[in-house]
């Protein structure tokens, strides 16, 4: 395997695949998809769940890191550029863009950076209202970016962690949520749905990102059947229907996720998804979700951007068909992101009764500390003392 703008830097280097970043300014991270990542339940962490000393480049992620003196083979190279999921190099890069225009506004140096330097760059974005994750990801890519340079820096220094602590005692917020889209609204848009080819493939959209509780980059990443090139895939037997993810952001170096689904209990999304490939034609090992041209033909893999749009066009039909009128079903579709149905399935087996454990086999948290959220809430609404005759106010 070779990648190519892989400068040398001093002799051996790992080379690392382009992954420029959009432009970003320092209220948002450039790419949806990492800022779904920064915000979503699971992904609040100091920070994303790579290492923080992963491979990078500096200006785009297109560049080299400098190897030790041992010479590495083109395998070992191409493995060691392997060894960063794409969203974190998105975020990475996306932060990368604003620590160096920071530093010289300042007048300050960038690369090596002093760790006083840094901490009030924090607390400038903290004052703009910049979320305490998405500060704690652009420590991280500060010190990506100086290990590309081949420079060390201390992201516990004390100027830093004080700041840290600081901004994270002041300005102490609720964890964001994405709306959940609960199973009953699935069933019932997945009913609602015609026969066109975008109406197929918005119906195995939205059943297959429920029945596996995905993040929109997994749902896209799909194949049909058996693993082709993209990052799992999906099979559907007489008794189950079964995911296996080969690269996830939750699943640890050289492990596979499997999740499965018995069959009979979600016929109607079983339904959605074998009508889609069978009329779409999707061969096995081919990308399963496809892009749709306006004409109706069926094209590439989906990109994942285009996920929350898909669902919030879907959930506002659906409302509008519910009778709700079109500007009020716009603007409660448009409360729904593409983490949602994700949410959604967990909220709603949390309200069946469902235990964090049971919850957590299909969400596939690292931790029971999301799926514990979900089931106390849930539980916290069963047991109200509210549901009592003569408590309430009605």
């Amino acid at each position: 395997m070779t990648y190519p703008n892989t400068p040398s830097i001093g002799g051996n280097t790992f080379p690392v695949p382009c992954l420029t970043a959009p432009a970003a300014t320092d209220a948002t991270v450039a790419d949806p998809s990492v800022a779904d990542a920064l915000t979503a339940p699971d992904g609040l962490r100091p920070t994303l769940s790579e290492p923080v000393a992963a491979l990078t480049s500096f200006d785009d992620l297109c560049g080299s890191f400098t190897a030790p003196a041992a010479e590495l083979s083109s395998d070992a190279r191409a493995y060691a550029a392997a060894s960063q999921a794409d969203h974190t190099r998105r975020a990475y890069a996306a932060q990368l863009k604003l620590w160096p225009a920071h530093a010289e506004a300042a007048a300050r140096p960038a690369f090596p950076a002093d760790p006083a330097d840094v901490a009030n760059w924090l607390a400038a974005r903290a004052q703009a209202g910049q979320a305490y994750a998405t500060l704690r990801t652009a420590i991280a890519a500060v010190r990506a970016g100086h290990v590309a340079k081949g420079l060390a820096f201390d992201t516990r220094a004390p100027e830093i962690e004080l700041v840290m602590r600081g901004i994270g005692r002041t300005h102490a917020r609720d964890q964001r949520q994405a709306e959940p889209l609960r199973g009953i609204d699935v069933t019932e848009i997945l009913a609602g749905l015609g026969r066109a080819p975008i109406d197929l493939r918005d119906g195995a959209l939205i059943a297959i990102a429920y029945l596996f509780a995905l993040r929109r980059s997994e749902l896209v990443a799909l194949d049909a059947g058996e693993h082709g090139t993209g990052d799992g895939f999906v099979t559907v037997t007489a008794r189950t229907v079964d995911l296996v993810l080969v690269r996830s952001k939750t699943a640890r170096a050289g492990e596979v996720e499997r999740v499965s689904v018995p069959r009979g209990s979600v016929t109607r999304a079983v339904e959605a998804v074998e009508r889609w490939i069978a009329a779409a034609g999707i061969a096995p090992a081919s990308p399963l979700l496809r892009s749709i041209t306006k004409g109706g033909a069926v094209g590439g893999r989906l990109h994942p951007q285009s996920v929350p749009g898909i669902l919030k066009r879907r959930i506002a039909e659906h409302l509008e068909r519910k009778g709700v009128p079109r500007d009020k079903a716009e603007a409660e579709a448009a409360r729904f992101s593409g983490h949602s149905l994700r949410v959604g399935f967990a909220v709603t087996a949390a309200e069946a009764g469902a235990t964090a454990d049971e919850i957590a086999t299909v969400t596939r948290h690292r931790g029971l500390e999301m799926p514990r959220r979900y089931a106390a809430k849930a539980d916290a609404v069963r047991r109200s003392p509210f549901n009592r005759p003569g408590v309430g106010t009605d």
